[in-house]
């Protein structure tokens, strides 16, 4: 997941709302999100290379997300993967403090990633590895979080971008029915720069725009979680193939 957006309590009647594009490369293969057959309270995606996942959500309220950290990239040290941290919080009973002592105790394993792990009922924590200026541990404040491949104290300008558009959106009146998940999808959807990029390199360009494209590496996967006050949720899942086809959909429901 390389942008991901996350309105914690900052609507009255929907507590979480997480929007994100997953960026990789096309040729990593992955099962489509669905109800796990190992853990079938576990709704998410799954990697196939290295086992895990980069998000999901489960029947208890229990939320992961991971995007990657290139300010530390793989090295001999690094032998395990950083989905496997998602999917360790989605199958597991403990609470976020044990789980991040955990995973403090062996970052030296993993290379640079960005975790969020949580639950609808208690908050969301989030573990930065490589930490920069800031902590390596802290707490999801009420409001947007964005997070992507980018350092939190220098995000790029898709970050900010995200951050305002989601604001903007949940600051309007809202039918009765809820936020629509067209709208909500359709601002990480976005194919159009939104700043100038500062090289003309795929890099430089993928900083500025939200939903890459490309025939190796771009959007595999756009998310939405939407959870009401009730402890409900809903997930969409929109899939995407080389030049950014698209190439499938999957969503569940959970109701407490």
């Amino acid at each position: 997941m390389c942008l991901v957006a996350i309105a914690w309590q900052a609507h009255p009647r929907y507590p979480l709302v997480l929007v994100g594009n997953r960026d990789e490369f096309h040729q990593r293969p992955a099962v489509a999100a669905g109800w796990w057959p190992e853990a079938d309270h576990v709704f998410g995606g799954r990697d196939l290379q290295a086992g895990g996942s980069w998000l999901g959500i489960t029947r208890h309220g229990r939320v992961a997300v991971v995007t990657n950290n290139p300010l530390r990239p793989p090295g001999v040290n690094h032998t395990r993967s950083r989905g496997a941290l998602v999917r360790d919080w989605l199958a597991g009973t403990g609470d976020a403090g044990t789980f991040l002592d955990a995973v403090e105790k062996d970052v030296g394993h993993y290379a640079g990633f960005s975790l969020l792990v949580g639950t609808l009922d208690a908050g969301l924590d989030g573990f930065i590895t490589p930490a920069g200026s800031l902590a390596a541990r802290w707490r999801v404040p009420a409001g947007i979080t964005v997070l992507s491949n980018s350092p939190r104290e220098a995000p790029w300008p898709k970050v900010g971008w995200l951050e305002q558009v989601l604001e903007n959106y949940l600051g309007r009146p809202l039918p009765t029915t809820g936020p629509d998940s067209e709208e909500l999808l359709a601002l990480v959807a976005r194919r159009m720069p939104v700043a100038e990029p500062d090289a003309d390199t795929p890099v430089a360009r993928a900083r500025v725009t939200p939903f890459v494209t490309g025939a190796d590496y771009g959007t595999r996967a756009a998310t939405l979680i939407l959870a009401d006050a009730f402890g409900g949720w809903r997930c969409i899942e929109r899939r995407f193939g080389p030049g950014g086809v698209p190439a499938g959909e999957s969503q569940a429901r959970h109701s407490r």
